[in-house]
C-alpha cells in the first residue's frame, strides 16, 4: 500500500506534466465526420459481426462477452480515425464524464464508442503508469465538468490535466507494482466466477427438481414462535459512560441487522458491575431488531454460534432462546431472513415514519417447518454459501485495517504528502456549509411502491461514500415540499446506540436527479470551495472526526446529535490540494474493499435465491 501512496508524491526528481503534451492521439467517434456522415456510414448491430463497438457499459460490468454492440468491416474501415487497440486510455465524456478505462487486449478489431475519447500515449512513456494516474486525478477531472442535467467535459480539459511523472524505469516500476495487485484481483475474481458456477449448476439442479434431496419426504409443519421459545430482553438502565472501557462484551444492533450468524469478532464493550441484573445469551440463542425505518427491517434475525461466557445484547434487540428440541436455531434465522420469513414480519410492523416489532406480535408469527434432520441439511447447504461470502468478507476488513491505518497518518499530519508543507486550518462546519433535513410527513404506505429514490439510514451508516445502488423507493407527490439532495452533499446520522456512532458521515458522489433521505438523518451542503465532499467525510469518520462527535453525543441509553452541536464542530483542514491527494490515496483502497463487497454480493443473491426455495419446499434436501 506504500509503493501506491508513493505515486501521489512528487519527489524533486518528478515533473508535472500536460497530459496533452504526452499524447499521440485524443480523439473520438465524432472526428470521423458530421452527424449525416456518421449516420449514412455506420450501422450499429447486435448480431456478431467484424469489430465490437466499445461502450462504458462493458467497462462498468468489466464484460466484454455479453451484451456487445458490432459493426461490419466496411462501417470499421470508415471509422479509421477511432480504431482502438490493447493498452489505448479511454475516458468518458458524458454522464460520468472523466472516468478512465483501460483497454484490455479483445481477440477482434475494436471501434469506439460514441460517448468515449481515446487517448493513446507516446511511445517513450509507460501507458499503465499514465492510467493509473489519470483515474488518481478522475475527481479534478470531473470539476471541470459542463451541464446542469448531463455533465460534460471537453477534449481541452484533457489536454490541460497536469500529472506528476516520474522517470521512465520508475513509471515502470510503479506500473508494474499496481498491475500485482491487479493480478490478485483477477485471481480473486476467477475463483469466485468458478464456485459462482459450481453453485449455479447445484442452484439450477435443485430450483428444476431434476435432483430432489432424497429421504425426506415427510411434510413441513407448522409452528407458532411463542410456542417453541421465550423472548429475552437486552440491556436495561445503561449509560453513555458503560459503553466506555466496559468489562464485558455485548451484540450491537448493527451485528445482528447485518448477519444470519452473530459475527464475534466485533463484539464490543459494556460495563457490568458487581451483582447487576442484565440478561446474558448463549450458544443457540437469536436475537431480533425491534424497530427500522422500513417495514421490511423489522424482526432481520441472527444466531450466536459460538460458545461465549457472558454475553450482552443491545437494548434495540431482543433475544429468544428456543426450548423445542425439534426447532434448529440456524435453520430458523436463514428461514426468518429469507423472503418467507420477511413477508411475515413486515406485516407486523407498526408505525407509521418508524416501525416497531411488538413481542406479542412476535410470539404469534407462525412459519413452516420441515423435520429437524431436514432443517439442518438445508442450513448446512445455506452455511456453505455463507462460508464463501465470510471468506471475502474477511478480505474486505484486511483492507479495512490498511485504510485505517493510512487513514489515520494522513488524516493526523503524521504523514505529510511530498511538496505539501501549508500549515492546516481549523474551520468550523457551520461556516463552510448549511444543514439540510430529510423526508418528513411520511407514512408507511410511501415506502410501497414508490416514484423516487430515498436513501436509507444504514446506506448512511455503513458507508462513507453512498451506495447507489442499494437505494430504495419513496413515493413523493405533485408539489410535495420535500428536501432532494445532489453530487458532493454530506449525510450524518442524528442518533444512535453508542456515543462513537453519533455523527457518521456518507458523501453522495453520484450525480442523481431528485434522490431523497430518510428521516432519521440530516445533509449538509458544503458553500466553502475550499473544502473537498470526500475529504471531509473521510475525515469525520476516522478516529479523529469521532473523537470530535463522540463528545456531542447527548442522552443515556439513545444518544442523540443536536444540529448546533454539529455546527459548533472544528476541525483541521489542509489546503484543497492537499485534501484531494489524501482523499484520492484513501479512495484507492476504497475501491479495493468496495470490489471484494460486490463479489461479496454476487453471492448473496446466490444463498437468497437458494434460500428462498429451501424455505418454501420448492426444492427437497437429500438425506444421506
Amino acid at each position: 500500500m506504500m509503493e501506491r501512496m508513493d505515486a501521489l508524491i512528487t519527489p524533486s526528481n518528478w515533473q508535472k506534466v500536460r497530459l496533452g503534451d504526452i499524447l499521440e492521439l485524443l480523439t473520438d467517434y465524432h472526428a470521423n465526420g458530421s452527424y449525416e456522415i456518421l449516420k449514412n456510414n455506420v450501422t450499429l448491430l447486435k448480431n456478431v459481426d467484424f469489430a465490437i463497438m466499445i461502450r462504458t457499459t462493458n467497462f462498468e460490468n468489466n464484460d466484454f462477452k455479453n451484451d456487445l454492440i458490432y459493426i461490419d468491416k466496411k462501417a470499421y474501415e470508415f471509422l479509421s480515425k477511432s480504431k482502438v487497440f490493447a493498452g489505448d486510455i479511454l475516458v468518458n465524456k458524458i454522464a460520468n464524464a472523466g472516468t478512465a478505462y483501460f483497454m484490455p487486449k479483445l481477440n477482434q478489431p475494436v471501434s469506439l464508442g460514441m460517448n468515449l475519447f481515446l487517448l493513446r500515449i507516446k511511445p517513450s512513456y509507460n501507458n499503465l503508469f499514465i492510467f493509473k494516474q489519470i483515474a488518481n486525478y478522475e475527481r479534478v477531472l470531473k470539476t471541470f465538468a459542463n451541464g446542469s442535467a448531463t455533465k460534460t467535459i471537453t477534449k481541452n480539459v484533457i489536454k490541460n490535466l497536469l500529472i506528476p511523472l516520474p522517470p521512465l524505469n520508475e513509471q515502470i516500476a510503479i506500473a508494474n507494482i499496481l498491475s500485482d495487485v491487479d493480478r490478485y484481483l483477477c485471481s480473486l475474481d476467477a475463483l469466485i466466477l468458478k464456485k459462482e458456477s459450481v453453485k449455479k449448476a447445484l442452484s439450477f439442479e435443485l430450483l428444476s427438481q431434476r435432483k430432489r434431496l432424497k429421504g425426506f419426504n415427510q411434510n413441513w409443519q407448522k409452528v407458532r414462535l411463542g410456542d417453541i421459545g421465550i423472548t429475552i430482553s437486552g440491556l436495561a438502565g445503561k449509560t453513555k459512560q458503560d459503553f466506555i472501557n466496559g468489562n464485558a462484551k455485548y451484540i450491537t444492533f448493527l451485528n445482528v441487522l447485518n448477519n444470519v450468524i452473530i459475527d464475534t469478532s466485533i463484539l464490543e464493550n459494556v460495563k457490568i458491575y458487581p451483582n447487576e441484573k442484565q440478561n446474558s445469551f448463549k450458544k443457540y440463542d437469536l436475537f431480533f431488531n425491534t424497530s427500522s425505518e422500513t417495514p421490511k427491517e423489522v424482526g432481520m434475525c441472527a444466531v450466536l454460534l459460538d460458545d461465549i461466557d457472558q454475553v450482552f445484547l443491545n437494548s434495540f434487540c431482543f433475544g429468544f432462546r428456543i426450548f423445542d428440541k425439534a426447532v434448529d436455531s440456524l435453520f430458523l434465522s436463514y428461514l426468518i431472513n429469507s423472503e418467507i420469513g420477511r413477508k411475515a414480519f413486515e406485516n407486523l410492523a407498526q408505525g407509521s415514519t418508524r416501525y416497531n416489532l411488538s413481542k406479542s406480535g412476535f410470539n404469534n408469527v407462525c412459519l413452516i417447518l420441515p423435520p429437524l434432520n431436514e432443517q439442518i441439511a438445508i442450513a448446512n447447504i445455506l452455511s456453505d454459501v455463507d462460508s464463501e461470502i465470510i471468506s471475502l468478507k474477511n478480505k474486505k476488513r484486511q483492507f479495512e485495517n490498511v485504510k485505517k491505518a493510512l487513514s489515520f497518518e494522513l488524516l493526523s499530519q503524521r504523514k505529510r504528502l511530498k511538496g505539501f508543507n501549508q500549515n492546516w486550518q481549523k474551520v468550523r462546519l457551520g461556516d463552510i456549509g448549511i444543514t439540510i433535513s430529510g423526508l418528513a410527513g411520511k407514512t408507511k404506505q410511501d415506502f410501497i411502491n414508490g416514484n423516487a429514490k430515498y436513501i436509507t439510514f444504514l446506506n448512511v451508516l455503513n458507508n462513507v461514500i453512498i451506495d447507489t445502488s442499494i437505494l430504495e423507493n419513496v413515493k413523493i407527490y405533485p408539489n410535495e415540499k420535500q428536501n432532494s439532495f445532489k453530487k458532493y452533499d454530506l449525510f450524518f446520522n442524528t442518533s444512535s446506540e453508542t456515543p462513537k456512532e453519533v455523527g457518521m458521515c456518507a458523501v453522495l458522489l453520484d450525480d442523481i436527479d431528485q434522490v431523497f433521505l430518510n428521516s432519521f438523518c440530516f445533509g449538509f451542503r458544503i458553500f466553502d470551495k475550499a473544502v473537498d465532499s470526500l475529504f471531509l467525510s473521510y475525515l469525520i469518520n476516522s478516529e479523529i472526526g469521532r473523537k470530535a462527535f463522540e463528545n456531542l453525543a447527548q442522552g443515556s441509553t439513545r444518544y442523540n446529535l443536536s444540529k448546533s452541536g454539529f455546527n459548533n464542530v472544528c476541525l483541521i483542514l489542509p489546503p484543497l490540494n492537499e485534501q484531494i491527494a489524501i482523499a484520492n490515496i484513501l479512495s484507492d483502497v476504497d475501491s479495493e474493499i468496495i470490489s471484494l463487497k460486490n463479489k461479496k454480493r454476487q453471492f448473496e443473491n446466490v444463498k437468497k435465491a437458494l434460500n428462498h426455495d429451501l424455505m418454501s419446499a420448492k426444492i427437497r434436501v437429500l438425506n444421506k
